[in-house]
């Protein structure tokens, strides 16, 4: 699957926003990006973060999840389509 810069600009934004990196480890992992971009072999921003362990996979696929709702994608889990956020816990989130 190609990967979407607008996506990857929105998840940059969530990551910063929920306090996960640093404005600084964001400007790094974004310029690591467009670097990869122009390889034969890109790399999401979330697998860069994650490389440069400023987070952690399950927080890279929760904030991906967060930026495909923001962009209007609806997520499946499964064979399952996640319509909506019903709420979130310390343990994990419920979707219609």
């Amino acid at each position: 699957m190609p990967i979407d810069a607008r996506t990857e600009l929105i998840f940059g934004e969530i990551a910063l926003k929920r306090s996960l990196v640093t404005a600084e480890q964001l400007e790094r992992s974004r310029a690591l990006w467009e670097d990869a971009v122009q390889t034969s072999k890109p790399k999401r921003l979330g697998e860069i973060m994650m490389a440069q362990g400023f987070i952690t996979k399950d927080q890279a696929l929760d904030v991906l999840k967060e930026a495909h709702i923001r962009r209007g994608d609806k997520p499946r889990i499964g064979g399952y389509e996640l319509q909506k956020l019903l709420g979130r816990g310390a343990m994990g989130s419920v979707y219609a």
